[in-house]
């Protein structure tokens, strides 16, 4: 129908499926937009924030911790077979390139 999409993170398992996605939607003539959330959370935009005022680096690594309680709520909503690190890390790879600017 010519719709434009906006989906949540992950979009997809695979390198095929994106090819597939994106081609679609050029067939289409239509965005596709994945939706990161915590470039709107706060702590997020600070960190962002002084990220930009240490200049370039070469090496990133981060870690996202989970309460228990939370880890519970999240199986009942994606399922017993997913897999929450799955879901949580591509919020890092995002934030990897928002804060260094695609570089």
């Amino acid at each position: 129908r010519g719709m434009h999409v906006l989906i949540t993170k992950p979009p997809v398992k695979t390198l095929e499926e994106h090819r597939t996605l994106m081609a679609a939607a050029a067939k289409h003539n239509v965005l596709v937009q994945i939706e990161v959330h915590k470039r709107f959370d706060p702590i997020y935009l600070d960190a962002c924030d002084r990220i930009q005022n240490l200049g370039p680096f070469s090496y990133f690594t981060s870690y996202m911790s989970q309460p228990k309680h939370q880890l519970e709520t999240f199986k009942a909503w994606a399922g017993k077979s997913s897999d929450i690190s799955y879901y949580l890390n591509s919020h890092h790879v995002d934030f990897h390139v928002w804060t260094q600017r695609g570089r």
